[in-house]
């Protein structure tokens, strides 16, 4: 008798976990798999998604009514060149006086490199359209034989000759006084590389002529005069200027 209610019970227990098999398979997909035979039912595929409506076409953007359009480039003005003698010398520079200058007048030289001359200078350097836009002088002197003599060993024939070119900034600026009305406290000096040089020698051997300097691709390679009084200073240089 115990034993055929052994076999009554296996049989009955083997049926449970069967139909508990069937129902969790056919109930719920993430069940882990059990059981011998069971075949796990596929998921329903989802609906397909009914096609997107088009997009209304944007309505591109109308630039408003109160802006300013550009303004147009300002014409370039040549100004005049004027020359002197200094030193024994025939010495010359070009002056530009834009109509926006305002008595007295503050007055910007620009000078050229080694080799360059005062027109590359004007063209390359920005200084003629900023006078025009800033309402400042600016003038641009030429080296002789395309060079300054900005102290040791710089450059050219200036040095060689030992040109007076410190002399010849403040006859530049004296000249430019006869012939406009100019504010000598704000004469500032700039340039590029041997200009550059130039620039700083002209503030340390005539600062009481100079009110700032700026300019690059050089150094100071002169010794400052004994009555040199500090003039503010910006020098600029590039990562890849190799001199």
């Amino acid at each position: 008798m115990s034993k055929w209610l052994a076999i009554a019970v296996s049989v009955i227990a083997a049926c449970a976990v069967v139909a508990f098999a069937i129902y969790t398979y056919s109930g719920n997909d993430d069940a882990p798999e059990a059981g011998v035979g069971v075949e796990k039912t596929a998921p329903a595929e989802p609906p397909e998604e009914p096609p997107s409506k088009p997009k209304r076409p944007t309505k591109s953007a109308t630039p408003a009514e109160s802006e300013r359009p550009e303004e147009p480039p300002i014409a370039e003005v040549y100004g005049s060149e004027h020359c002197l003698r200094h030193d024994g010398r025939r010495r010359c520079y070009q002056l530009l006086v834009p109509e926006s200058a305002s008595a007295p007048a503050p007055l910007v030289i620009d000078m050229h490199g080694f080799g360059s001359s005062a027109n590359q200078q004007r063209a390359i350097s920005g200084f003629s359209h900023l006078a025009q836009t800033e309402g400042f002088l600016a003038a641009w002197p030429q080296g002789v034989e395309a060079s300054f003599n900005a102290g040791l060993g710089c450059c050219g024939s200036a040095v060689k000759e030992r040109v007076d070119d410190v002399g010849f900034v403040r006859a530049l600026v004296a000249d430019v006084a006869t012939l406009e009305q100019l504010d000598l406290d704000r004469v500032y000096v700039t340039g590029l590389s041997n200009g550059c040089a130039m620039a700083q020698r002209v503030a340390a051997q005539a600062s009481d002529l100079v009110a700032a300097a700026a300019c690059m691709a050089m150094y100071l390679i002169a010794r400052p005069a004994p009555d040199y009084t500090p003039v503010p200073l910006m020098e600029i240089h590039g990562t890849a200027d190799s001199v």
